[in-house]
């Protein structure tokens, strides 16, 4: 019996998971979790002063996604990934305003708006879909190009499932984070709200090693092996930290 499980899985997942389906014979195969292809780019949102700030970091926000943009859509797809259904609206509003083929996915919205969204997403040459975490899941777009990350993700583990949707063909890709200092209030009420106990003390401790990582000089990719248990290779020389 071969046990298949993602990138991120932990080794207690895989013990978990072999305990609960009784296996005494399973084979496990644990790939490189590192992609060398990925460049990781992070760019820290401030604004200074105290009037109207939810507003103010917004439009910075706004303006750093439409820059990895210009930068670093050349072919492909982009997936912008914002933290809450207001942000996807936003930032698709903006991006449309501004001229650019940017359509919007989330949960809210009617099964045939997000299967369109879907299907422009995989048809069209260099299509711009803005969504919530979800998007992604069972869609195989080899030549994503750019992931853009618009706020802090909920944690390590989504970091990685996010950006690991970019460049599945091989080549070259770009993955920017771009965070402000209040994404992370935002991010402990969501966890906060996912489920019992043990869903909440996972999910804090994936954000505390994401948070740690980007504050850390060390390799991102290292920082990524390192949370997932997996060997630690020499610094990539491409990721925002190395650069």
């Amino acid at each position: 019996q071969v046990l298949a499980l993602t990138a991120t899985a932990t080794p207690q997942d895989m013990e978990r998971i072999e305990k609960s389906l009784r296996m005494t014979d399973t084979i496990r195969c644990v790939f490189p979790i590192r992609r060398k292809n990925i460049r990781m780019l992070i760019k820290k949102i401030e604004v200074r002063g105290r009037g109207n700030v939810t507003n103010r970091l917004r439009h910075a926000r706004l303006v750093a996604v439409e820059q990895a943009i210009m930068a670093y859509r050349k072919k492909g797809a982009t997936i912008v990934y914002c933290p809450t259904v207001g942000d996807v609206r936003r930032t698709a509003k903006w991006l449309r305003g501004r001229g650019y083929p940017a359509r919007k996915y989330h949960g809210k919205m009617r099964a045939k708006s997000r299967e369109k969204a879907q299907r422009v997403f995989i048809e069209k040459k260099r299509p711009i879909i803005v969504a919530t975490s979800a998007f992604g899941l069972g869609i195989d777009r080899p030549d994503v190009r750019l992931v853009i990350q618009a706020g802090l993700p909920l944690g390590m583990d989504s970091y990685v499932q996010e950006i690991g949707r970019a460049g599945r063909d091989g080549k070259k890709a770009h993955a920017a984070l771009l965070c402000a200092p209040q994404d992370a209030a935002v991010c402990k009420r969501i966890i906060k709200r996912s489920g019992g106990k043990k869903t909440v003390r996972r999910g804090r401790k994936s954000l505390d090693a994401l948070q740690k990582a980007i504050r850390s000089e060390r390799c991102r990719w290292q920082s990524i092996e390192g949370y997932f248990g997996q060997h630690k290779g020499k610094k990539c020389g491409k990721c925002t930290k190395c650069r």
